[in-house]
């Protein structure tokens, strides 16, 4: 009785903390160190200020960390405007983007620069109109009419390599079971941001969204009415069939237990009768030829029942079916990177899908876009012009004692087995630390066009899939020694579905990502710092 009656305190408790920070948090003060329209000497931060007026030096760190980074901050009188939410760093990270931004408006920056300033032309870019995306449907159209079932294997390759999901997601992340990284493939395909929303009747308006605004992608890009009106129907029916066959959320968490496969086994699996020749789509992809064919347990099919229904219905249906969903996928990465006109219709369909008020400056989306897609090469660039080496080794040496105690911690842990120990600790002695940016920095790989913009998306986005389905490691000059078999948790990206970037995220910049990894199981020599280390993720 005596526990039970301690089990109805605890949770009397939590019930009263739960109620109680939201109306303390409304009335000014927030347990999360958080202030509304901070201040400092009456004007709004923007980073300019000494840092060290931030802090609270007489209060030792190892007591209270809190107070002593942001103690100076506190004690600043606090506004009687509450409108807004302010950040200690918000200043900071606004400066360091009006930084970004001045000096790739120039002539600087060098390929982040060029990039940017491509991004920026939106006079070329209204001139090219829609002659850039018009011979990637011309080559749907012109396969579609093939014989045989290849041609659709290669539109869906086409349209992968873009970045863009057509039928499927996949992603490459850490195993959940091992050190490897594998490709994860799950149900996806679908505009929409939850599959429900195609199914219950209180979603009709987020459906006719998503029709209108499909219908006016199509009028833009000359189709006729009734062309258009058909493009957009048919989009939404096949839409709608592949979110009937997702499964719920409770049946993933049950499908996701399954253990890897080798890529020969998922191509077994999912073969049907005029269905997709799966070992041509990854081929095609850029998957290792080796991996293909090895025994590798490298891929986890996530949503099996899902792909089971996918691979049927492919298999029922003729390829001339999926015309104007293929073209809708393809356009999907594309469109945002056009002219004006079609900014204005993305921008409609978020109004109406999200709410969204207006698109921020196209400065801050195109570098919040290059900072996302393209990380090393704007990282590098800030780290260029305003890291300092200093800082950069203080740091690092605080990282590596937090490393050390981290340690201590995984050891003396009663919850963890040996044998998850014994993993952590490798985990956490691979990790690389790169602090302030990238060390090393690939090349991009392709030319950058100063007045096209479009080409230059197109090719970020296949670069983004070949870091992730590649396996080569970057070049250094300390080794050159052979990769040998390991793998660890990698960040993976996918191109904005809409526009360049979602407006209900306020970008902030510059966000020194971890570096874009690449396929599967692969360990670099030691010193490679980019895409291709696999010994362990890397903090920036």
């Amino acid at each position: 009785q005596s526990r039970r009656m301690l089990l109805c305190l605890s949770c009397l408790f939590l019930v009263g903390i739960a109620v109680l920070i939201p109306t303390l948090g409304w009335s000014g003060w927030n347990p999360l160190g958080w202030r509304r329209g901070q201040k400092l000497a009456g004007k709004e931060m923007t980073g300019q200020e000494d840092r060290s007026k931030l802090m609270d030096t007489s209060t030792s760190p190892c007591e209270d960390f809190y107070q002593y980074a942001c103690g100076g901050f506190l004690k600043k009188e606090l506004p009687s405007d509450h409108d807004q939410w302010y950040y200690t760093f918000d200043g900071v990270k606004e400066r360091d983007a009006q930084m970004m931004r001045s000096l790739m408006m120039g002539h600087g920056g060098g390929d982040a620069g060029k990039l940017f300033r491509s991004c920026l032309d939106t006079e070329s870019i209204d001139a090219q109109g829609i002659r850039p995306v018009l011979p990637y449907l011309t080559r749907v159209d012109a396969a579609l009419a093939q014989q045989g079932d290849r041609p659709l294997v290669e539109v869906v390759a086409m349209i992968h390599r873009l970045n863009s999901k057509a039928f499927f997601f996949w992603d490459v992340g850490a195993d959940v079971d091992s050190l490897k990284r594998v490709m994860y493939m799950q149900q996806g395909g679908l505009t929409l941001a939850d599959h429900n929303f195609y199914l219950l009747e209180w979603n009709a308006g987020k459906r006719s969204a998503l029709r209108t605004f499909a219908r006016q992608v199509f009028l833009l890009l000359g189709y006729s009415q009734q062309e258009s009106s058909e493009a957009a129907a048919s989009i939404l029916d096949v839409e709608t069939e592949l979110a009937r066959m997702f499964l719920s959320h409770a049946d993933e968490r049950t499908a996701n237990s399954l253990p890897p496969l080798s890529f020969k086994q998922v191509v077994k699996g999912m073969q049907v009768k005029h269905g997709l020749d799966w070992s041509l789509f990854f081929e095609l992809l850029g998957v290792d030829k080796h991996l293909l064919q090895s025994d590798d347990k490298m891929v986890r099919v996530v949503d099996v029942p899902f792909f089971q229904r996918l691979c049927g219905l492919i298999g029922r249906k003729d390829k001339t079916y999926w015309r104007w969903y293929l073209k809708w996928k393809l356009l999907d990465n594309l469109v945002g990177h056009l002219g004006h006109p079609f900014q204005v219709a993305d921008l409609e369909f978020r109004k109406r899908l999200y709410g969204v008020k207006a698109d921020p400056p196209r400065w801050r989306i195109c570098l919040h876009t290059l900072n996302l897609f393209v990380p090393d090469v704007i990282g590098q660039t800030y780290q260029q012009h305003a890291g300092r080496d200093d800082v950069a080794a203080r740091a690092e040496r605080m990282i590596g004692k937090l490393k050390q105690e981290f340690a201590k911690v995984i050891r003396r842990s009663s919850w963890m087995s040996e044998s998850s120990k014994r993993v952590a600790l490798v985990k956490l002695a691979d990790m690389d630390v790169e602090v302030g940016g990238p060390r090393n920095v690939e090349p991009l790989g392709f030319v950058v066009h100063h007045q096209r913009w479009f080409q230059n998306s197109v090719n970020i986005a296949k670069k983004v899939v070949t870091d992730q389905t590649s396996a080569r490691c970057p070049s250094t000059p300390s080794t050159t020694s052979t990769p040998t078999r390991s793998s660890s948790p990698l960040p993976s990206f996918s191109f904005p579905s809409s526009l360049l970037g979602d407006t209900r995220v306020l970008p902030s910049l510059p966000t020194i990502w971890d570096p874009l990894g690449v396929l599967w199981g692969m360990k670099c020599p030691t010193g490679s710092t980019t895409s291709g280390d696999f010994s362990a993720p890397t903090s920036s």
